[in-house]
């Protein structure tokens, strides 16, 4: 009976770290590998039909793995964003009575934010992850990017290499993809696997798997060449080196930058500096009157519309375009003020704290972290709070790994 016993439980793990694959390949890259296969057959107008369930197969899954492996150590920083959706909600549901015309609907708003943000946070956290679930959630991350870059290498091979942007060959009514989710699922891949070479026991094998997955991010990265995933690239090792504590420790991330500036040197001239262009010449694009400086308009004026609002926030979108402000802190105090703004900060800060306790307490599960500070970074540029979705998985997965480190 015993044996049979362990037999159960072997077998009910194994379906378990299955089971979390799917879900996070899904909720990485994997949905932007979907919308390729539509986009490129034709079926780019069924997208909408996808996203919807796929989005609540995500939500329902992660709540069926934390009904199953729930942890009861107390969480205190979901206060803080407990206290921040509950303003947020506040703000939806009083604009659904005031009836304002956004360019979502509040019921959307309310169901995005939910399966999006808050219940990923929620059951992510409150969940009890083994050292084979984490090497499942890698994997699934590895994989999908992998899958992306090798269908953006078969359908836009013709664009790869010309030092463009993938928006000047292909619009909206041809096979499009969107640049951005390109370039941050490359800058996803390099980034988590780069730091997870670099603290897991791996054999030679793998090893030369994963570094090969990086070369094949490259492709995607370059081709979607967003300004904020350069950023978004750079800030993890940044945060690495400055809050790493012993000096001969930073050695290894001094080593792996010298190796990623190589690499990027290389994609450079095999695949075009357009990404590298259009972040240096930010400022030339600002005095032209490009995108870039229609950005910079959209802030300044969320911080206006604040400033005449600064308890609560008056509106969802900002009010000069009639949609978000690509920016989720000028969003967020535009929506909820500086009483919504203030909880999100401090859970903001007390997730960066905990990234430094698992960047030297437990250094092999600092890939969670890149994660969560990619993400950040990229919502900073572009985005909106109610789909911040790898965010939102990065924020849980921070506060699942430092429950035990906190004890």
């Amino acid at each position: 009976m015993a044996w049979f016993s362990r037999f159960d439980e072997m077998k009910k793990s194994e379906y378990f770290t299955k089971y979390l694959f799917l879900i996070f390949f899904l909720a990485f890259s994997g949905y932007y590998v979907i919308l390729i296969l539509l986009s490129n057959n034709g079926l780019i107008s069924f997208s909408r039909y996808f996203t919807v369930p796929v989005r609540i197969f995500i939500a329902i899954s992660l709540f069926v793995v934390f009904k199953n492996n729930y942890s009861s150590i107390k969480i205190h920083a979901l206060k803080y964003f407990y206290f921040f959706s509950l303003l947020y909600f506040f703000r939806i549901l009083l604009e659904a009575n005031l009836y304002e015309d956004y360019h979502l609907s509040e019921l959307e708003f309310f169901l995005y934010y939910l399966s999006f943000v808050f219940f990923p946070i929620i059951f992510i956290s409150k969940t009890k992850f083994t050292i084979q679930n984490y090497n499942s959630l890698f994997y699934a991350l590895l994989l999908s990017s992998v899958l992306l870059s090798l269908l953006t290498i078969f359908y836009y091979s013709d664009f790869i290499g010309l030092g463009a942007r993938i928006t000047d060959f292909v619009n909206r009514d041809q096979n499009y993809v969107s640049p951005l989710a390109l370039s941050y699922c490359g800058t996803l891949l390099i980034g988590v696997s780069s730091i997870y070479i670099l603290h897991n026991k791996i054999n030679f094998y793998k090893k030369g798997l994963i570094i090969l997955s990086m070369i094949l991010g490259l492709i995607p990265f370059f081709l979607g060449s967003s300004r904020g995933s350069i950023f978004a690239l750079i800030v993890p090792f940044i945060f690495y080196l400055i809050f790493r504590k012993g000096f001969k420790r930073k050695f290894n991330i001094i080593a792996l930058v010298f190796f990623l500036s190589l690499l990027l040197l290389i994609g450079v001239n095999y695949l075009g500096s357009s990404v590298f262009d259009r972040f240096l010449n930010i400022q030339s694009d600002i005095n032209s009157n490009s995108t870039s400086s229609y950005r910079l308009i959209m802030y300044q004026s969320g911080i206006e519309q604040f400033v005449n609002y600064p308890l609560f926030g008056n509106s969802l979108e900002l009010t000069l375009t009639g949609h978000h402000p690509h920016n989720i802190f000028i969003e967020i105090l535009i929506s909820t003020g500086l009483f919504g703004f203030i909880p999100f900060i401090i859970f903001i800060f007390i997730l960066l704290k905990k990234s430094i306790l698992i960047l030297n307490s437990n250094p092999q599960k600092f890939w969670v972290c890149v994660i969560f500070l990619q993400a950040l970074i990229q919502n900073l540029f572009t985005g909106a709070i109610y789909g911040a979705s790898w965010l939102a998985i990065g924020s849980g997965l921070i506060l699942a790994t430092s429950k035990k480190l906190n004890k």
